[in-house]
């Protein structure tokens, strides 16, 4: 997946930012792995964004020891809030779409 992708617009080339990806995950509350499901076929690679709503609130994890993991095609990486914090219990709610950057090593909570 590049991050900026050219368009044609009568004759003049522009770089725009592709679209997010946007992904769903019915996994129950209290697991520890999040599996989300999409009909896009990309990467998962550093820098990357993507959109996930969640069937059910997190209420998986302390944010210290144990903490809650999203998986894209079996990745499994941890999920980090935007302070550098594990992500905990109540991380978010029932039906809520919640935007992610992957950093290389973490999906990142987006505020």
């Amino acid at each position: 997946m590049t991050f900026l992708e050219d368009i044609n617009i009568a004759g003049t080339a522009y770089g725009v930012l592709p679209r997010v990806p946007q992904m769903a995950c019915a996994t129950p509350a209290g697991t520890e792995i999040k599996a989300c499901t999409t009909s896009d076929d990309f990467p998962v690679v550093s820098g990357m964004l993507i959109a996930v709503k969640f069937t059910y609130a997190n209420t998986y994890g302390n944010g210290s020891t144990t903490y809650p993991k999203l998986s894209i095609d079996g990745t499994g990486y941890p999920i980090k809030l935007s302070t550098g914090t594990y992500a905990a219990s109540g991380a978010w709610a029932n039906e809520q779409t919640v935007l992610f950057m992957f950093d290389g090593t973490n999906f990142i909570k987006m505020a």
